[in-house]
């Protein structure tokens, strides 16, 4: 095939991949955790965290950027 094809395909299969798997690993591992029953749940900020403020920012610096 084609360089011209496989880095896209790649891009998007590792772009989804890699995040689907780092899920999955949480989750078996979080499983295996509440069979041993030593899984406690985590507790909810009552603060947004610094990463959504973040993210929020970008967006909204892009969308005036672009305006």
């Amino acid at each position: 095939m084609d360089a011209d094809i496989m880095v896209p395909v790649l891009a998007i299969v590792f772009s989804i991949g890699i995040p689907l798997s780092a899920i999955w690993t949480e989750h078996l591992r979080d499983r295996v955790l509440m069979q041993k029953g030593l899984y406690q749940l985590k507790q909810p900020s009552a603060y947004p965290s610094w990463r959504l403020l973040l993210a929020s920012l970008a967006v909204t610096r892009r969308s005036l950027a672009t305006s």
